[in-house]
């Protein structure tokens, strides 16, 4: 879990988490004797927390479409994120007492933490150089990303000297593999999207909560409700850019900070990905642990009812977002 904390700040999408993480950590914990039905779930459940934890794209697109500052999303995010990830290693905590999985016999000694930091500081700024870019201004969510991998590739080959060629070439060649199965769903969300656009459905949307416009209690029960479907379906860049135009006019005549808005859309839109029928993230680690989609479906639904819950937290208590944010302004 705390790894996926970290690669947070790496990375904006869940998918790109799971797909991470899965493939480094799902062998490992095979090999250590836990059960891969719910290694897969965790590190599924785990991904989440990517597109919370800043940098996020959620909060870049829906800043841009909005109006909004990032920087204030980014903040905003910073709480709910931790809150994710708190509330999954208790459940991890109590599982491994359960199951009696092992743990370290002994704390690491100083002298081999500082010697681990020292060799891993060069990889723990990556995160500072991509938030610190981004919202420096000098370089786009999207060329963060390019900078991040040629900053991989040089201090993994040059300075670690861990990466040949031939291991670039696995490396290529088993990002692809997952890829393809996650562009094939993106590319059937696609068909989705063009069928609720030619159908309208984002007006009907619209004007059916425009009877919910009076009370914010039931009008973001009810935009919670939309958006973790359409997060199931739908992949969250387009999902952002169908909804933020429908529920931002909403949620302003409601008096609802749109920076919490921001932050409860993005929450939304990453439970989706773990909720069946269609939840990306689950897909993703079921192709790398090569475990059945219906046994991780089956192990991940106590996280998701956690994940659940602390949504509804961060929904109705919003200074959990705002109080971080007004202590920058």
């Amino acid at each position: 879990m705390i790894s996926s904390v970290f690669f947070a700040a790496l990375t904006g999408t869940a998918i790109a988490a799971a797909a991470a993480i899965g493939g480094m950590l799902l062998p490992l914990m095979k090999k250590e004797g836990y059960n891969e039905s719910f290694s897969a779930s965790l590190v599924a459940s785990a991904a989440t927390v990517g597109p919370i934890i800043p940098p996020s794209i959620i909060f870049i697109l829906f800043g841009v479409m909005a109006n909004q500052s990032i920087s204030d999303l980014f903040i905003g995010g910073v709480v709910p994120g931790i809150l994710m990830a708190i509330g999954l290693m208790i459940y991890s905590y109590f599982v491994g007492k359960r199951e009696g999985y092992k743990s370290m016999d002994s704390f690491p000694p100083l002298k081999d933490i500082l010697l681990g930091f020292k060799d891993a500081v060069l990889a723990l700024l990556m995160p500072a150089i991509i938030i610190g870019g981004i919202v420096s201004g000098l370089f786009t969510a999207t060329e963060s990303g390019v900078i991040a991998v040629l900053y991989a590739i040089i201090i993994s080959g040059v300075v670690y000297r861990e990466l040949n060629f031939k291991k670039l070439y696995e490396a290529l060649i088993s990002s692809t593999k997952t890829s393809v199965g996650i562009i094939f769903l993106i590319g059937s969300a696609a068909t989705f999207i063009w069928f609720v656009s030619f159908n309208n459905v984002p007006a009907h949307i619209q004007s059916m909560l425009g009877i919910f416009a009076e009370n914010p209690i039931l009008l973001l029960l009810v935009i919670n409700i939309v958006l973790l479907i359409a997060g199931t379906f739908i992949d969250t860049i387009s999902a952002v850019t169908i909804f933020t135009p429908i529920f931002l006019p909403l949620i302003m005549a409601t008096n609802i900070d749109p920076i919490h808005f921001g932050v409860i859309m993005a929450v939304n839109l990453s439970i989706g990905m773990i909720t069946p029928p269609l939840g990306v993230c689950l897909f993703v680690v079921s192709s790398i642990s090569k475990v059945h989609i219906k046994k991780i479906i089956k192990s991940v639904t106590p996280q998701l009812i956690i994940l659940l819950v602390i949504l509804i937290i961060i929904t109705y208590v919003p200074w959990l977002i705002t109080y971080p944010v007004s202590l920058f302004k």
